[in-house]
């Protein structure tokens, strides 16, 4: 399966594309990929255990809200802010970090008790 086209922000400088996969029968995550569409760079790919539950656009800057499969998880969502120009992100109350180190701060608040 490949990523196709979900979202983009406003200007069209940013896409977020999915690829859909069936994790378990008539269970599908949709596992993501956050890239600047003007250079094709890839700014956040975590592993395909993630899922986008929803997504909303303002700007540059996306909400997404995130699983993570199998389910079970402590907490079964957690909403990311992401700022595509900066490159950073910041999971619910937590401090913003570079997008390289989102996937290690989203595990860190999954396990975290709410």
């Amino acid at each position: 399966m490949a990523y196709e086209y979900s979202s983009g922000s406003s200007d069209g400088r940013f896409a977020l594309l999915l690829e859909e996969w069936e994790a378990r029968n008539t269970h599908w995550v949709a596992s993501p990929q956050l890239c600047n569409a003007s250079n094709a760079k890839v700014l956040f790919q975590p592993e395909r255990t993630w899922s986008v539950d929803g997504a909303a656009w303002a700007g540059a800057q996306l909400r997404v809200v995130l699983s993570k499969y199998p389910g079970g998880q402590t907490r079964p969502t957690l909403v990311t802010f992401i700022d595509c120009e900066r490159e950073v992100a910041r999971v619910e109350e937590g401090c913003e970090v570079p997008l390289g180190a989102l996937e290690p701060e989203l595990n860190r608040f999954l396990l975290r008790a709410r």
